[in-house]
């Protein structure tokens, strides 16, 4: 919209980088848009179209954001080929807390079916108090969160009280 309130349908076209790298996510953090480029999360003023503040959300370029989820004034962000998940300050944007769910993917399958098979994060959403996230092995992780501090209000995965399950029977399609 524009300042009036008025719709503005003036297409406004903005380029982050190298056009051969596609944006992956985008997400509606408070009253602005984190949109994900590579290794870096851009966040822009939808109103003004100004680029706020640059995040870089891992030292290696070649990494990608893949998703993100917030809670509270916290957001969580997974990379491309990473069990890691990265929790960052909606407001500050500064870097909060790291979890690792390759444990609790080990735990459910057991280390030796793993094998050679990264631990990858396909999905990550934000219900009821509760991170869950998606992996490619089939198992689905629901972890409670907690707030960290009363000031800071970003909430932090209790991983000591993570639960996890199969999504389906593992090696058929369930269809």
């Amino acid at each position: 919209r524009a300042l009036d309130g008025q719709w503005d349908l003036v297409p406004t076209i903005g380029n982050p980088g190298c056009p051969k790298q596609s944006v992956r996510c985008l997400a509606v953090i408070g009253d602005k848009i984190w949109a994900a480029h590579r290794n870096k999360i851009y966040i822009v003023d939808p109103i003004t179209l100004n680029i706020v503040h640059i995040l870089e959300a891992h030292p290696r370029k070649e990494s990608q954001v893949r998703q993100m989820a917030a809670t509270g004034l916290g957001v969580w962000v997974s990379i491309r080929l990473d069990s890691t998940l990265r929790l960052y300050h909606a407001h500050t944007y500064e870097h909060l807390d790291d979890v690792d769910i390759e444990p609790y993917v080990s735990k459910m399958l057991g280390t030796g079916k793993l094998g050679f098979s990264f631990v990858r994060i396909t999905a990550l959403h934000v219900s009821c108090n509760r991170l869950w996230i998606g992996t490619g092995n089939g198992v689905i992780i629901s972890v409670p969160l907690t707030e960290t501090n009363g000031s800071v209000g970003a909430q932090k995965a209790n991983a000591t009280t993570a639960a996890a399950a199969l999504s389906g029977n593992a090696g058929s399609s369930g269809l």
